[in-house]
């Protein structure tokens, strides 16, 4: 059997709330002394209600010095990336070729070939690039010569045939 189940559990402080991750991948390796992680092949990451599936996963992670307890950082999700996440009031599906995450900051990149769509009301973001700041609420999405952004929406249009 070449596919290689492992189950990871890591601890993430947002907001003091502990969360379980779930990791299988093909292959794993580990640096400690680094401080990173790396998954490759067929990867699936769950958390929560989260999904994320790639050929690669990098966890770059920190020791807290208050608590010494490891957290990550920074995850680089590399090749075929697509991805589900659901906030209380949505549910965001993507893709891309790469996708960073920095759950500190709150802030995703999706690069090439970004997808981003708000579930619940139709919104649907397409570039090259795709920054998303949850802190603050900005978002910026950059293009390419050939390839401009796309920003698609659902609006409500007027009835000329109604009557006041």
């Amino acid at each position: 059997m070449k596919k290689i189940l492992l189950l990871l559990t890591l601890t993430i402080c947002l907001f003091s709330k502990t969360v379980t991750v779930n990791i299988t991948a093909d292959k794993f390796l580990a640096n400690k002394e680094k401080n990173i992680t790396k998954f490759m092949g067929n990867v699936k990451m769950t958390k929560e209600k989260d999904i994320l599936i790639c050929d690669k996963l990098i966890i770059n992670t920190i020791q807290k010095k208050d608590t010494n307890e490891t957290i990550a950082k920074e995850y680089i999700a590399t090749g075929k990336v697509s991805f589900n996440i659901t906030q209380p009031n949505t549910t965001y599906k993507g893709k891309g070729d790469k996708v960073l995450y920095y759950p500190l900051d709150f802030k995703y990149i999706i690069i090439g070939n970004g997808y981003l769509e708000d579930i619940s009301d139709g919104r649907i973001l397409i570039g090259d690039k795709i920054y998303i700041d949850e802190k603050n609420g900005n978002t910026e999405i950059e293009g390419k010569k050939n390839k401009p952004v796309q920003f698609t929406f659902q609006m409500k249009a007027k009835d000329n045939n109604a009557t006041n």
